[in-house]
């Protein structure tokens, strides 16, 4: 009987050593364990480290700082745009328009009534359609002005010729970025950003814009510099004066 107990326990004894580890043993897989732990770490880390730098220089290439006041001025004098003329409830025709907002700090208007840049000093007026500054734009809505009516729509993968019309529904008001700033989410990434050189060249997408006071335009981004200015759009619009949402005469 004892015999058989002490079989019995050798066999115990024999398949746990199978299972279980020395203390030794143990002590190398702990470790094992904690230094391929910290190399996960210090990767997360370093991956990290690397992101903030790209978004560091990604937006301070966006707010580069401003160029010397005679050279925007030269480059401003070469600019070349229609005289302001109000349009009524006619149909414009296809007309190009180059809207200096280089500025870091002040936001140019733009009204499509009468095809100009405007003194805007109450964004709750509604003499204005669009603002521009830098690489931000915003629209006479929501946030920028709880009176406005206008809003905008975004139509990617589009000639500009063939948006014979204005959607029914479907444009963004402005939103609070933050205490300070808004912005009108279907203009928030109108460009595409170049790593390499920091510019922003233009998707070449159509917006559809409901301006101030409920009427529409159609308009395309070309340019977003004027000689190197940053900020110095190029914009190709058509504007419907009647109210109707149609960009082509019956």
């Amino acid at each position: 009987m004892v015999s058989e107990e002490l079989s019995l326990y050798k066999i115990y004894y024999k398949t746990r050593c199978q299972y279980v580890k020395p203390l030794s043993q143990q002590y190398d897989i702990i470790n094992l364990m904690q230094k391929k732990t910290l190399k996960y770490i210090i990767a997360i880390n370093l991956i990290i480290f690397i992101g903030s730098i790209v978004l560091l220089f990604y937006f301070s290439s966006l707010e580069t700082p401003e160029i010397p006041p005679e050279v925007e001025k030269a480059i401003e004098s070469k600019i070349s745009n229609p005289e302001p003329k109000e349009v009524g409830d006619n149909l414009t025709g296809e007309i190009t328009y180059t809207i200096n907002a280089s500025s870091l700090k002040d936001w140019v208007y733009f009204d499509f009534s009468n095809g100009a840049v405007v003194n805007i000093s109450d964004r709750a007026s509604s003499d204005w359609d669009m603002g521009f500054r830098r690489a931000k734009i915003i629209s006479n809505s929501g946030a920028s002005n709880p009176n406005g009516r206008g809003g905008i729509a975004a139509i990617e993968n589009a000639e500009f010729e063939s948006v014979g019309e204005a959607p029914e529904s479907g444009y963004m008001t402005d939103i609070s970025k933050n205490a300070l700033e808004t912005e009108n989410p279907a203009t928030e990434r109108w460009y595409l950003y170049n790593y390499m050189t920091h510019e922003l060249k233009s998707k070449k997408n159509i917006y559809i814009i409901r301006t101030a006071d409920g009427k529409y335009a159609k308009m395309q981004i070309m340019k977003f510099y004027c000689e190197g200015l940053a900020g110095c759009y190029t914009i190709k619009y058509v504007y419907q004066g009647n109210g109707s949402r149609r960009f082509s005469k019956l």
